[in-house]
């Protein structure tokens, strides 16, 4: 069971600015246990080379210094953010006659600046501006070099992964009509270096006794995402709101594997509508539907999805009692696809799952 804690101290300075201060720790303990048993001369026994246990930490501690201050319809607010990441892995037990050490402990500290700029008009016009840095350290099963053994493959992890940088911008127009709702749009752009992929190569595994294809996480070169979001709000009355979002963005992906550089880029774009409703006071609807093109990663594409979702509430005896009627991908088009092109395996595939679900829920206080 994991442990968090926060505190932070807000001062105002002056009627139009504010200070905050604060620190947070963090502590994420995961423990693994796998027991994989084979058919041996017609018994069940053990698979020692499929069975493991593990135990991850992950510990965060950071302390971090805002400031906000506003001038007429301008509100300006930088700050910094001091982190320091822990984290850590412990193998108990190996294979029979493995003597490699798996246990590891890997420390990533960071400085984390952001700016955020906003103006807001008389005329419910609203704009902003802001800049922000995250660094991501990689979790602990991506850290381990501990080979975990598939039916057909095996993949293990890569100590020597470095952190995630991010560089996001973000600039925005917002409308908002008293009568109507609101209308938006804005331009984005995100930038990351040593973005953490999986290859996957090929080779001869004694214990397959065969060529097998195995996969382990690296650090690319760089990758950005520049994009477009456009955000309508149709809100006549309180009884409905009808929310309606449309991406378009650019995937862009650059690394260099074996002394070779590789380059991917390519454009997607997405849509989803939610409506929300209720009817003679009593019973509330709703629904969405959602579309995604096809989206590029590290020699790979998956091949775009798409589904509706719709859902139902009633409240009975003056609110004591309420049932929920939930629907998740009720036209069962859900279906999932992927091409890989990975320099020594090549595969595509296709697979669909029956995600077509009902629920139903009461609440009684």
């Amino acid at each position: 069971m994991g442990a968090e804690g926060e505190i932070v101290y807000n001062r105002p300075y002056s009627e139009n600015g504010e200070i905050s201060v604060g620190y947070t720790v963090g502590y994420d303990p995961e423990k693994r246990y796998l027991k994989t048993d084979s058919i041996v001369d017609g018994e069940w026994v053990n698979d020692v080379y499929r069975s493991y246990k593990a135990n991850f930490t992950k510990l965060n501690n950071e302390a971090f210094i805002t400031v906000q201050h506003k001038f007429g319809g301008f509100t300006v607010k930088p700050g910094i953010r001091f982190v320091s990441e822990l984290v850590s892995g412990e193998y108990p037990y190996t294979f029979p006659g493995d003597t490699t050490n798996y246990d590891f402990r890997k420390h990533f500290p960071s400085v984390r600046p952001s700016l955020h700029l906003s103006y807001r008009t008389e005329s419910m016009h609203n704009f902003k501006l802001s800049y922000t840095m995250r660094i991501a350290a990689p979790n602990a099963e991506q850290l381990s070099k501990f080979p975990l053994y598939h039916m057909d493959s095996y993949s293990t992890g890569n100590p020597d992964l470095d952190r995630i940088y991010t560089h996001s911008v973000e600039a925005g127009w917002t409308k908002y009509w008293n009568d109507f709702g609101s209308v938006g749009l804005s331009a984005y752009y995100r930038g990351k270096t040593n973005e953490v992929n999986q290859i996957k190569l090929s080779e001869y595994h004694w214990l397959y006794d065969r060529v097998v294809p195995y996969s382990y996480p690296v650090n690319v070169g760089k990758s950005h995402t520049t994009g477009f979001e456009y955000n309508m709000m149709y809100r006549p009355n309180a009884f409905f709101n009808l929310r309606f979002y449309a991406n378009l963005y650019d995937s862009y992906i650059y690394t260099e594997y074996n002394e070779k550089p590789y380059e991917f880029d390519k454009w997607s774009y997405s849509f989803r509508l939610n409506m929300w409703a209720k009817l003679w006071n009593k019973l509330e609807v709703t629904a969405s539907g959602y579309y995604s093109s096809p989206t590029q990663s590290l020699f790979s594409e998956r091949k775009g999805w798409f589904g509706v979702n719709a859902g139902l509430r009633a409240d009975f005896f003056d609110r004591k009692m309420s049932v929920y009627i939930n629907a998740n991908d009720i036209f069962n088009t859900n279906q999932f696809g992927q091409t890989n092109s990975s320099p020594y395996v090549q595969s595509t595939s296709n697979y669909k799952y029956n995600t077509r679900s009902v629920a139903v829920v009461k609440i009684s206080p």
